[in-house]
């Protein structure tokens, strides 16, 4: 999203007066009273969750994780901290897999490649397009390690693809027990479908075999559709597009519209993205206009003209679909079964037209069902709907207000996103619940693993 499409020449100096240099309006502060930019020994991306363990460690083999873990009491993996439930903290052992990284050895025969699973997304991406392989499919955020991104079920957009853990062929796990268990579809099979989505909480995976595809480049076309568009074509336009997601802006009435298709073509690629600034300026409309909704609304939508298109670029498909993230947020994230997903949408942005704080976009995507026991899309086709808040300012009401409304249409919730959700509902939404209970018990007799959110939801 340009910053230009807001600054036009006929509104220029208004935007100015408004959101520049405040001279005639006051700007309100949004800060949350409960934000403290205290460091601690460990705290995740958005810098809600912290802990000071006892311990840091950074296995470079086997042998050295499972020396870690079998004099700790507490074990907890930690990736680059893009969850925001309390996955990570606690006051014993934090192991971190970054220098289990870098791909072990690739075919493309098949396009499968065999990688060690604290390599992060940006840099696998990277090495296969050197060696004419792609990604499935790309999450938004490419900073996250494989290992971290794949037990949230970490996912990006499209009917025809899978979240990330699906296209594991096989990986290599490291229990507590000082077991090492190899698992596919053929072998350990129940293990496989468990420790694909279990966040950390069945041992270390350390290496893993993905199914890829071979490299490809993609056209991505941005343009501004009307909500009321977007809620009547969004299925059919997911559905038909090779990656397709929308983004609702809070008080406009009007959504981003982002389209990948497969391009074959000469390469015009995206220099720089102006997302940040886009965030930067609809944060300065909201501060200074606070104080007449109305007004914002009329502003911002003012803008937003239906069917501009403010972005045309091809290049190749991991530098178009996935990227690092500057300002830092807190998030919720639910996915509806496909059925409700549009009806979720709607009631979503309805309410957050009423938030006079929220600014930032509203998310809608699409996943393909898979198999492992606790994907949010075990056996479930599903839009997912994203919230978030600035990670200095309120974010409890994604949770109070929005939660309700994603339970209501069946929602599962992202693992790593901000939910509520109790054992009883996980265990109410998850068919293979007390099957992954019986896996995980096996691989982890002691509860090693367990903080005190997973002793919550998993004892």
């Amino acid at each position: 999203m340009k910053r230009s499409t807001f600054i036009k020449l006929s509104g220029a100096a208004t935007v100015g007066t408004l959101v520049a240099g405040g001279t005639y309006l006051n700007s309100k502060d949004y800060s949350r009273s409960d934000y403290i930019e205290e460091k601690a020994g460990w705290m995740n991306w958005s810098e809600l969750q912290k802990c000071n363990p006892k311990q840091f460690a950074s296995p470079n083999n086997d042998e050295d994780l499972i020396k870690i873990m079998d004099e700790a009491k507490t074990v907890r993996f930690a990736g680059t901290g893009h969850s925001f439930m309390p996955l990570i903290p606690t006051d014993q052992t934090i192991i971190s897999l970054d220098a289990l990284s870098g791909v072990i050895n690739s075919n493309n025969d098949n396009f499968t490649a065999k990688v060690k699973a604290g390599s992060k997304l940006a840099y696998l991406a990277s090495e296969f397009n050197e060696k004419g392989q792609a990604f499935m499919n790309l999450p938004d955020i490419n900073t996250q390690t494989l290992a971290g991104a794949t037990s949230t079920a970490t996912h990006g957009t499209g009917s025809k693809f899978m979240a990330m853990h699906a296209y594991f062929k096989s990986m290599r796990i490291v229990t507590p027990q000082g077991e090492v268990i190899e698992c596919s579809n053929t072998n350990n099979e129940d293990v496989f479908k468990a420790a694909k989505v279990a966040i950390g909480s069945l041992g270390a995976i350390t290496e893993v075999t993905l199914q890829n595809r071979p490299s490809y480049a993609l056209h991505r076309v941005v343009s501004f559709k009307s909500l009321d568009w977007v809620l009547k074509n969004a299925n059919s336009v997911m559905k038909e597009s090779e990656h397709a997601e929308f983004f609702y802006i809070p008080h406009s009435k009007m959504c981003l519209y982002i389209k990948h298709e497969v391009h074959n073509g000469d390469l015009n690629p995206r220099i720089q993205s102006e997302d940040e600034d886009s965030l930067v300026l609809l944060k300065q409309i909201r501060n200074y206009l606070s104080w007449a909704p109305a007004l914002r609304r009329k502003l911002v939508g003012s803008y937003l003209k239906e069917d501009e298109i403010i972005e045309d670029y091809s290049d190749d498909s991991w530098r178009l679909l996935s990227q690092a993230r500057v300002s830092k947020f807190n998030e919720s994230e639910y996915h509806i079964p496909i059925e409700n997903g549009i009806d979720c949408f709607k009631k979503v942005c309805e309410l957050m037209d009423t938030k006079n704080d929220a600014y930032y976009p509203i998310e809608l995507r699409i996943i393909k069902q898979d198999d492992a026991w606790l994907s949010p899309f075990y056996k479930r086709d599903a839009m997912s709907v994203a919230i978030h808040a600035n990670n200095t300012e309120n974010y409890k009401y994604l949770l109070s207000d929005f939660g309700p409304i994603f339970k209501s249409f069946g929602g599962r919730p992202h693992w790593g996103k901000l939910n509520n959700f109790t054992k009883e509902e996980f265990a109410k939404a998850y068919p293979m619940w007390d099957n992954f209970l019986e896996i995980r018990k096996k691989c982890d007799p002691n509860g090693k693993l367990l903080n005190p959110y997973l002793k919550k939801i998993f004892t």
